[in-house]
């Protein structure tokens, strides 16, 4: 990816940040620490950096409310579930590969993945085996051989 996309693809990204945030009022719900619906769904629907964001702040009561502490905790165990075609279709946007073309045995079941992913065993086509964890935002965030 060149720089000039790279740039554009921030930009994007941004732009994205800033929508979800006035569309639930963020800055002005949390600094009044009020509806922590709102929040929560924003934080959501910026995806897992976010998601961290707001169970860290689940564990902070001298930053945050006690109704924001009990919304927050959500956080840490009801996130919804991405879906194996979301899984795929972001792999293959961000690295311009087919997903089933480079994993031979890919368990479709573990990767109905929470948005901050899981750990699931690969076999790759030379018969490597790899631990790797999926991440919404950023496909494969890591492998490991083993």
């Amino acid at each position: 990816m060149t720089t000039n996309e790279e740039e554009i693809k921030k930009s994007a990204r941004l732009r994205k940040i800033m929508q979800v945030m006035r569309k639930y009022h963020f800055v002005s719900n949390f600094y009044h620490q009020t509806n922590p619906q709102a929040i929560c769904q924003a934080l959501q629907e910026l995806g897992p950096t976010f998601i961290k964001l707001g169970q860290i702040l689940s564990t902070r009561p001298d930053l945050v409310s006690p109704a924001y502490i009990k919304e927050l905790r959500h956080l840490q165990d009801q996130v919804k579930a991405d879906s194996f075609a979301t899984v795929e279709q972001t792999f293959e946007e961000e690295t311009g590969k087919k997903l089933m073309t480079n994993l031979l045995a890919l368990q479709k079941n573990l990767l109905l993945l929470r948005r901050l992913g899981k750990f699931t065993m690969q076999r790759l086509r030379m018969g490597h085996r790899l631990l790797s964890k999926f991440n919404i935002q950023k496909s494969v965030s890591l492998l490991i051989p083993i």
